[in-house]
């Protein structure tokens, strides 16, 4: 899961905002036009061409394949239909925002949210992170069935990058910076935060002592 910032808001989002005389859930069916492309394209830009939960790529050839979703649902948050740090892209596939609907994920795409999962490298299946209490067990758990983090397309994509991954282990093992190397894979494309745990919870599997 992405662990967003929202660092600049669009001037347009903005504009609009404060073009209502007050804010309601209704407003965002009038929020359209070069202003709403304008917000895709920094949403795009601020989370890498990745969708906000999933991770994994987004269309950025096809604009329509990825939808705008409202993290606190406008239904129950109407005061923040505009808000641009309750605003992130996902992808359309059967999963994410569409799996979500009007409910409210106990765990937010936020800094720290990825303390909480896990992937597992055989299967690419997302899980609860090991050690936590029951009670953030519980809540990683729901996240990740509301967000249906666990459909087949995305494990196989995952493990399709994990196996990715120790290919270019593979050929970088006898390197002094291999570690950094990987970090680096991880980083360059979808599913990073996933990998990257993968990564920092098996470094002894990878041969990694003291990175």
């Amino acid at each position: 899961m992405l662990e967003l910032l929202h660092l600049n808001e669009p001037d347009g989002l903005r504009r609009f905002r404060e073009s209502c005389t007050t804010v309601t859930a209704d407003s965002w069916n009038d929020f359209k036009g070069a202003a709403k492309g304008e917000l895709k394209t920094r949403m795009m830009e601020e989370q890498d061409g990745l969708c906000v939960y999933c991770e994994c790529l987004l269309d950025k050839l096809r604009p329509e394949n990825t939808r705008i979703d409202h993290i606190f649902c406008r239904s129950q948050y109407p005061e923040r239909t505009l808000d641009y740090t309750n605003l992130a892209l996902s992808c359309s596939n059967n999963s994410c925002d569409l799996s979500k609907k009007d409910n409210i994920l106990p765990i937010l795409p936020e800094p720290g949210c990825n303390r909480y999962f896990r992937l597992v490298e055989g299967t690419g299946e997302i899980k609860p992170a090991l050690n936590m209490t029951k009670e953030d067990k519980k809540k990683a758990n729901q996240t990740i069935s509301m967000l249906n983090l666990k459909c087949d397309v995305h494990n196989r994509a995952r493990r399709k990058r994990y196996l990715h991954m120790k290919e270019v282990w593979e050929l970088s093992k006898s390197r002094d910076d291999v570690f950094d190397l990987l970090v680096k894979f991880c980083e360059s494309g979808p599913y990073r935060n996933y990998m990257k745990l993968l990564l920092f919870n098996n470094m002894e599997s990878f041969g990694i002592i003291n990175p």
